[in-house]
């Protein structure tokens, strides 16, 4: 019931904030809703440990994913970067794409310093990679597509980092020996370089690499 409570409250204040007109009454249902979703999740870990219906653990992970969104919106919104990148880590557990990119959304929005933007994108990006099952092109369009839409162009370190990620990763399969899965995230990364305003260069660079990589004869 408590842990309830919490999940509500800190709901509500969130709702809240965002219609707030006073900045300090604004920022201060924010601090508010953060304590409610901290006690959550404080609680959260010894819940987990003594449940043993899976009904009961699907619903509060699903209500933890939220209330991570709803804290990392309220981090940007106090202007509390250092613990921006701690609220994403928390979302491990969750293994949802929908709360990443909740949180990427609302890091494209915020007047996060350039640094902070960088690095917790890339985190981002990096926990979303670890998920069994997404499309990478798929994400690379939403984030470009979602920078776009609040006039917030994609920093092009980031998008290089994000091909040059795709392309090691099929360099991994390739040293294991695992040709195909090579072969799969290699053209993924050639795919993601056209978003690169380069003029072609680095999907080019890419093509070479990976041209000169023994795949028994399979090129682009």
């Amino acid at each position: 019931m408590a842990m309830r409570c919490h999940f509500v409250i800190s709901s509500a204040l969130i709702s809240l904030s965002r219609t707030e007109d006073k900045v300090e009454a604004h920022l201060q249902h924010y601090l508010e809703a953060r304590r409610h979703i901290r006690a959550f999740d404080a609680m959260l870990e010894t819940k987990l440990d003594t449940t043993q219906e899976e009904s009961v653990t699907r619903d509060l992970i699903a209500k933890l994913s939220t209330l991570l969104v709803f804290d990392f919106e309220a981090a940007t919104a106090l202007k509390d970067w250092d613990s921006l990148n701690e609220t994403v880590r928390k979302a491990k557990i969750c293994q949802d794409e929908v709360t990443y990119k909740a949180m990427g959304d609302c890091l494209l929005r915020s007047k996060a310093p350039g640094k902070v933007m960088f690095s917790t994108m890339q985190l981002i990006i990096n926990e979303i990679f670890e998920l069994k099952k997404f499309d990478y092109e798929k994400l690379m369009k939403y984030i470009a597509g979602e920078a776009n839409e609040i006039g917030n162009k994609l920093p092009s370190a980031e998008i290089e980092w994000l091909v040059a990620t795709t392309f090691n990763h099929g360099i991994e399969y390739y040293v294991r020996g695992e040709s195909d899965s090579c072969h799969r995230w290699a053209l993924k990364a050639m795919d993601l370089a056209i978003y690169v305003d380069d003029g072609g260069v680095m999907r080019d660079m890419l093509h070479d690499k990976f041209s000169q990589l023994q795949l028994d004869g399979r090129s682009r």
